[in-house]
């Protein structure tokens, strides 16, 4: 068989070994489709901040592996096999037919596929990547810059593949087209790094003992993490309009498009660190407010970070999600109406509470199935029928978890949600504390001591809590 089959077969195999997409596979084993979650990026960042750090670790090492095989075998026939393989697996990756050309960034496979052709090049570009990323704090423009640098480096230690990487690195740049636009306008968000975090803890520190208890000390999660992430000005980790699936998006806690997925270890030695919010609001604005733009949101580990969804469409239900988030907890918020969903994904904000501007970090779906899925506590309100019949069909099938009705405790409890436990909180007389990051105090009741005591202990801040009455 002459060369030039060989060669062909390289390049069908490597495109394939491209088309396994962990992120996808994963998502499906948790019952969803991460392209239609988040940012709507098969990739790592992505899987960090919808699913977690383990599912993101996962789909990190085999997609750094498929490159790194992909290249190995390519070198079996000259640096013409490994530069044909590299882009192969590289493009397969981010348009695999098997996906229907719809995958990644195609960072973590260029990654591995990188180490395998020349292990010093690739180890110069994470340093790159790691010392951009630490001084601008934004790991899109680490990804970037790396990006323009690898043909130069590859032209200093390994000049015969010259070509195959300035390919790469032009892909690389042009699939992160809209964290540059970002970038430009100065809206790309940024990874939160320890030092920033203390910086902002010893000036709060320094402020009135009022200010202080506005601390509240990410996702993804990472996460987001994991299970995890955002992530700009539509933000955590939120995508673009084009990004959203208007039936089953969902938006992240992060930007309006998920930042770039990391080429670099820095991301991921960063990824359990949460962004904050950054963005100042102008005090003379006539639109909505951050009224909690100066709520530091706790640093929880993954472990401890719970996974709550509130399925409330109603003023109270939408403000308590925005207010839960700044507990540190993943949140998400089911919207079952398109035009409400498209209008919270592009501008933060929503009718039903026209002065508040809500959290970069809280991610929506259209899709209920999403929405309970994997929760620790979901938040109903079974005065909305229609969700509610299909909250009751979803979770008959789901494991025990703590469910939350929003009403007064006098409502019949399906023998299929029997299983769970039951808490039936009131609705308060006013939102407002809720929206303005004022002192709320929200009562329950519930006959299950045990997942009352959790709620109460866990579900709470300083200016926040839940309290269970006595019953009688």
């Amino acid at each position: 068989m002459s060369i030039t089959y060989h060669l062909i077969i390289v390049a069908v195999v490597s495109y394939f070994l491209g088309n396994i997409s962990p992120s996808i596979l994963i998502g499906r084993i948790h019952g969803i489709d991460i392209r239609k979650e988040g940012s709507g990026n098969a990739g790592t960042t992505n899987v960090l901040r919808v699913l977690g750090v383990k599912a993101a670790a996962a789909t990190l090492l085999i997609d750094v592996l498929k490159g790194y095989v992909a290249v190995r075998i390519g070198l079996n026939y000259g640096d013409l096999g490994a530069m044909i393989a590299f882009v192969c697996v590289v493009y397969g990756h981010i348009f695999p037919v098997l996906y229907k050309f719809k995958g990644g960034k195609g960072v973590a496979t260029s990654l591995g596929a990188a180490l395998a052709l020349d292990w010093l090049s690739a180890f110069a570009l994470i340093l790159i990547a790691i010392l951009i990323t630490a001084l601008s704090r934004k790991m899109s423009l680490g990804s970037i810059i790396a990006a323009i640098s690898y043909p130069f480096l590859i032209w200093y230690y390994y000049p015969s593949v010259l070509p195959m990487a300035i390919v790469l690195a032009i892909t690389v740049v042009v699939m992160h087209r809209s964290n540059i636009v970002r970038l430009v306008k100065r809206e790309e968000p940024s990874l939160s790094f320890g030092s920033k975090s203390k910086e902002k803890k010893v000036s709060s520190e320094k402020k009135p003992a009022d200010s202080e208890a506005k601390i509240v000390p990410q996702e993804e999660s990472i996460e987001s993490a994991v299970e995890e992430q955002n992530l700009d000005k539509n933000p955590n980790p939120t995508e673009n309009a084009e990004s959203v699936d208007m039936n089953e998006s969902v938006k992240e806690d992060s930007p309006a498009e998920e930042p770039a997925e990391g080429i670099l270890v820095a991301e991921y030695l960063n990824a359990v660190s949460e962004k904050e919010e950054e963005e100042a609001k102008d005090e003379q604005s006539t639109g909505p407010v951050d009224y909690f733009q100066d709520v530091l949101i706790p640093k929880i580990p993954d472990n401890k970070k719970k996974r709550i969804a509130v399925v409330d469409e109603s003023p109270f239900g939408l403000a308590l999600a925005n207010r839960l988030l700044y507990q540190g907890h993943n949140v998400i918020y089911y919207v079952s109406n398109k035009d409400t969903l498209k209008e919270m994904t592009e501008k933060r904000n929503s009718k039903m509470l026209p002065d508040l501007l809500l959290s970069k970090r809280l991610r929506y779906t259209g899709k209920l199935k999403t929405a309970l899925h994997n929760r620790e506590w979901i938040i109903v309100n079974p005065e909305n029928g229609k969700a509610w019949n299909s909250c009751k069909n979803i979770l008959k099938n789901q494991e025990k978890t703590t469910l939350i009705l929003v009403g007064e405790p006098d409502m019949e409890i399906p023998k299929g949600l029997k299983k769970h436990s039951i808490i039936f909180m009131e609705r308060p007389d006013s939102i407002a504390p809720l929206t303005h990051n004022e002192k709320v105090r929200l009562n329950a009741s519930s006959d299950d001591l045990g997942a009352a005591k959790k709620t109460e202990e866990t579900l709470q801040d300083e200016h926040f809590e839940i309290v269970f009455r006595e019953e009688e």
